[in-house]
This record gives C-alpha cells, structure tokens and sequence, in this order.
C-alpha cells in the first residue's frame, strides 16, 4: 500500500482522481484550503484523510502525514480569467509549487506529479510537441514553465521520478459553467441561440475523466519521466466539436458562427502531439472517452 498525497483535492481534477485511486489499494491524504467553500466534494469518500492546510504553510504537512510515496501536486491559485496575468499571484503559486516538493521528499516522496498546462506553450499554429520551444503569453504560463524547469532539476538532484502534465483543454461534469463548453450545453439543452466565433481555429478537448486515468498510468509506470502533453487522440475544426453537440443533444439552437469577433491577438489554435504519451502506456493504445458519448451525459 503506497501513501499518496494530492494538493488541490477539490478541484475539477482532484476530486475525478480522489474518485479512481478509491479502487486501489492505497492510503490517499487529501489537501485542502482551510475552510475550503468545496470540501462537502469529498464527503462522499470515506477511506481518505482530509488536510486542511494552506499551501503557504505546506511545509507543516509533515505534521499530519509520516510518510509520502507519491504527491500529485494539482493546487494553485488564478487559473481563470485576469488572474492569469497576476504576476505576484503567480509567483506565490511557483514558490508553493517548490514548497510543496521540498516537503515530501522530507517524507521519503519518490514520484512527483505536477499539473501543467498548455499556457506554457503560447500561441503555437503548427503541431506541439514535448520539444516545441514553450513561449507562454501570461504570468500563468510563465510560472508553470518556471515550475516545470525547477522541479526537473530538484528531481533529477534528488534522485525522484518527475512527471509533468502539460494538460490541454478539459471538459466534464461539474466543470466552471463559463467554460464554451458547458455555456454551449446550456443554451442547446434550452434550444436557445448561440452566438460563437467562427470556429474554424483547431482544438482538442480531453474528458476530465480520461485525464486522471492517465496521471494514475504515469504514476506507475517507471520509464516515465518529464514532460507529457496530456490531450486527446481528437483534434479537429472548433466548429466540428459544437456542431456534433447539437446532433448528439438533438438540439434545435440556432448557431451562429462568427457573430463573435476572435480576440485582437487573433485566432489561436491547438493541435497537440500525444506520441510521447501513447508509446509510454503498457499497451501502446488507449480508448479515450468519444466527445459526443461524454456530451449526452453532462
């Protein structure tokens, strides 16, 4: 039985992993704000220990737990909106990030999985791959990338296994209702009008569910190492994504593409690279969720 430790246990992610690493084995520890607003997420867990506990403070986690095997590291702060571009705010989230490495190796922590993001790569239009040159356009892909490159060398010194997930566009139950996603599920559940950009940029959207299935496989296995992209085998015309929402939903919404002018940085797209991911699972394949199967569920 492994002790496992995740920072950010009542986020959209952390609560779907809470939810998978309940059918193993393990002892998970689940860290929390103190007072945390979504702690009535895990009360439907019962073999797990919850920690309320800041992540300012997180070097006081070796009073409540005496040994760590893995830490899936998921917390930080302004992932949304204009606190993307707080420099202090991130910074702290950074600072926290390392805090929280320093701390379970003190507990004998030998896997560290951090959650990355996309937004450390910046407006790429050709195909991303692990080795395409990161250029992040806010604080909040700065300070990721400032993370991912600290804590591979802390890991490489330390001699621990070091993943980091660079994940790509999720979508899921409960997910933030202003995401496209879930405003698009409102309005054509409600056969209301939606007004969208012209969608012809590339996307790729990754079921939350599929995401924590494979931060689990990262976890266990031991060739893995570094920097995966962490996407779906799916990318394709914004467009094709909302226009199979409604086919799926039987929706009968108007849509109106390109009634939204793209932003002034114009259209930005996402065509990611999972070969690294894929040729690292066991069997060299994975069946990830069909976006229209997930829709009808949501």
């Amino acid at each position: 039985m492994k002790n496992i430790i995740i920072t950010g246990a009542t986020s959209f992610i952390g609560v779907r992993l809470l939810q998978q690493l309940e059918k193993t084995n393990n002892k998970t520890y689940a860290v929390v704000r103190p007072n945390s607003v979504n702690r009535n997420k895990l009360m439907k867990f019962s073999d797990i220990e919850i920690i309320e506990l800041a992540q300012e403070n997180i070097s006081e986690l070796k009073q409540y737990v005496d040994r760590c095997d893995v830490c899936y590291h998921l917390a930080w702060s302004g992932t949304r909106g204009l606190e993307r571009l707080n420099e202090s705010l991130q910074k702290q989230n950074f600072n926290n990030t390392i805090n929280t490495f320093q701390t379970v190796k003190e507990l004998g922590c030998t896997v560290f999985i951090g959650a990355g993001s996309q937004a450390e790569y910046g407006n790429i239009t050709d195909v991303i791959t692990e080795e395409t040159p990161p250029r992040p356009m806010t604080a909040y892909g700065k300070y990721k990338l400032e993370s991912c490159i600290k804590l591979n060398k802390l890991a490489e010194i330390n001699n621990m296994r070091f993943v980091w997930g660079r994940i790509f566009s999720l979508y899921g139950e409960e997910d933030f209702h202003e995401t496209l996603i879930m405003q698009a599920l409102e309005k054509m559940k409600a056969n209301e009008t939606l007004d969208m950009t012209e969608g012809t940029q590339y996307w790729n959207y990754l079921y939350v569910g599929d995401l924590v299935k494979l931060l689990i496989e990262l976890g266990c296995i031991s060739e893995a190492y570094g920097i995966f992209n962490l996407a779906s085998n799916d990318t394709r015309l914004l467009k094709e994504y909302i226009l199979e929402m409604k086919q799926a939903l039987d929706s009968e919404s108007e849509i109106n593409f390109g009634a939204i002018p793209y932003r002034k940085e114009g259209k930005m797209s996402i065509r990611p690279s999972i070969n690294k991911l894929l040729k690292m699972l066991p069997d060299r394949k994975y069946d990830f969720e069909k976006f229209k199967n997930v829709i009808v569920k949501i």
